[in-house]
C-alpha cells in the first residue's frame, strides 16, 4: 500500500475545498470580464444559464417569477414580461442581435398567446357554469363558440410564434 502526501481525510477535504473555491472564484471573474466589456452588435451574445431561476443573455436578464418569466436590460429600468422563457430568450438575442424586428414580433405573439390562454379559461370555466345553470342552451352555445373561437386564434399564434423561431434559424441566430 502506498502512503499519501496528506496525513489524513479531513486534509484532503480541506485541499478540495479550497480547489473548488478557487475555481469558482476564478470563474466569478472570468464572467464579469466578459459581461462588463461591450459586445458589438454584430458579435452572439454570452449565454449564461442561472439553474432554474433564469439566464443572462449579454445585456439581458430573464428571471423567472410566479407564472411568467421577466426580462430586464441592463442599461435601464425596463421589465418586460414573457409567458415562458423560449420566446424570452429569442426576444434577447434577436435584441442583441439588431433584429428588433423579429423581436417585436415574438413579443406580440408572445403577448397574445397569453391573453388568449387567459380568456380561453374564463369561456372554459363561463361554459361549466351554464351546463349548470337554468339557461343551458343558449348560454352553453355562446361560450361553446367564443371558446372554439379562443382556441383556433390560440393555435394560429402558437404557429405564427413558431415561424419566427424558425426564421430567426436564417439569421444565424
Amino acid at each position: 500500500m502506498e502512503k499519501s502526501l496528506f496525513a489524513d481525510k479531513t486534509q484532503v477535504e480541506q485541499a478540495v475545498k479550497l480547489a473548488v473555491r478557487h475555481i469558482k472564484q476564478w470563474t466569478l471573474k472570468e464572467l464579469q470580464k466578459l459581461l462588463e466589456k461591450p459586445r458589438p452588435k454584430t458579435q452572439y451574445p454570452i449565454i449564461v444559464s442561472l439553474n432554474d431561476q433564469g439566464y443572462l443573455i449579454g445585456n439581458y436578464a430573464i428571471l423567472k417569477s410566479d407564472k411568467e418569466w421577466q426580462m430586464i436590460y441592463r442599461y435601464n429600468d425596463t421589465v418586460l414580461s414573457f409567458n415562458d422563457h423560449k420566446p424570452a430568450i429569442f426576444y434577447a438575442l434577436c435584441c442583441q442581435t439588431n433584429q428588433v424586428q423579429i423581436a417585436d414580433r415574438i413579443y406580440n405573439y408572445d403577448q397574445s398567446i397569453g391573453r388568449l390562454r387567459t380568456k380561453a379559461e374564463q369561456f372554459k370555466i363561463r361554459l361549466d357554469l351554464s351546463k349548470k345553470s337554468k339557461n343551458k342552451t343558449q348560454c352553453s352555445d355562446l361560450f361553446v363558440s367564443r371558446y372554439k373561437q379562443t382556441q383556433s386564434q390560440l393555435k394560429l399564434n402558437q404557429v405564427l410564434l413558431e415561424k419566427t423561431y424558425k426564421l430567426t434559424k436564417y439569421y444565424n441566430l
